[in-house]
């Protein structure tokens, strides 16, 4: 019997069909991003590909299933689909408004986007956004959820984002008791986003809340959960180019208050350590940028990814 190598995997000819190949060598990450209602989840997506590309709200507004594909090419391009899978709408170059208008249209189900995840590199990465489950309105959204999640497997990576100003409340632990249940045993693959903590007052602490989460968490099974605190919205300003004077003032608030307030200084809490000297050579936005915790957030991202991809190419 002849062997076959492929640079990414070793093929025995006989033992794997065409399309298990394709798997092996076209081998993609997926990332599910998931969060109950007003977690900030689309603006840390936004925030991961440094553009506002996702619409974003206080109310619930992700209805579809979109998923970021990581590709080198320019712009994003999107393909927006039926529920039968039939190509609706096509956009070389889709813009938040587009996908604002594609995300309101009942005849959509499913949104793809190809373009390049800054953080992924060369790692084939899927970033898949989640209706929220909790929108009293839509029940569908529910449903949409529950579908997808039938397709996580050992391989795919949760990144389930926590509101830090509304901890434990009734939806959060309602979906966090399914997500669990769904991965089984394979609950290193969840990383928990902490999010919203540059709305903290001075007064609040952030380390009591880390440790209110851990025991959150504990309580639910999880012994050593991955939680990464981030501030979503300044690092998606900081990232994004200001398109007026009104986003370039917001833009130098957020770097303000996130470099003068030690408090907000989200690099602290993880596992990264940036050394002083390090950050004296920094620019005032490049701070900012490691402050709001979404660096340490995006190499555990990849370090998981890579982790998945090598033991999958294992035959």
């Amino acid at each position: 019997m002849k062997i076959y190598y492929n640079t990414k995997v070793k093929i025995w000819k006989g033992i794997l069909n065409v399309s298990e190949i394709d798997r092996k060598i076209y081998r993609n990450i997926e990332v599910f991003v998931i969060a109950t209602m007003s977690s900030g989840k689309s603006t840390l997506i936004n925030a991961l590909l440094s553009k506002k590309l996702l619409p974003s709200s206080n109310e619930a507004c992700t209805a579809t299933i979109t998923r970021i594909i990581n590709k080198n090419q320019k712009n994003y391009s999107a393909k927006a689909f039926s529920r039968k899978r039939e190509l609706l709408y096509e956009e070389y170059d889709v813009s938040y408004e587009k996908m604002t208008e594609w995300n309101n249209d009942e005849n959509i189900s499913e949104i793809e986007i190809y373009g390049i995840i800054p953080f992924a590199n060369t790692l084939n990465l899927t970033l898949i956004d989640t209706p929220g489950p909790n929108n009293s309105r839509n029940i569908e959204h529910r449903k949409i959820l529950v579908k997808n999640l039938e397709n996580v497997n050992n391989d795919t990576i949760i990144l389930y984002v926590l509101n830090a100003t509304q901890l434990g409340i009734t939806d959060d632990s309602n979906l966090l008791d399914y997500i669990i249940k769904n991965v089984g045993n394979n609950t290193k693959n969840i990383i928990f986003a902490l999010n919203k903590l540059d709305c903290f007052r001075d007064d609040d602490d952030i380390s009591e809340t880390l440790i209110k989460v851990h025991k959150y968490l504990k309580q639910k099974g999880l012994e050593k959960p991955n939680i990464f605190p981030v501030a979503a919205l300044p690092a998606l300003e900081i990232r994004s180019k200001p398109q007026d004077e009104l986003e370039k003032l917001h833009r130098n608030y957020c770097i303000d208050i996130m470099n003068n307030y030690v408090n907000l200084h989200l690099e602290k809490y993880s596992v990264l350590e940036v050394k002083d000297d390090k950050l004296k050579n920094m620019s005032d936005e490049e701070k900012t940028i490691v402050h709001t915790g979404i660096l340490v957030l995006e190499n555990k991202i990849i370090k998981r990814g890579r982790e998945n991809e090598r033991n999958f190419y294992k035959i």
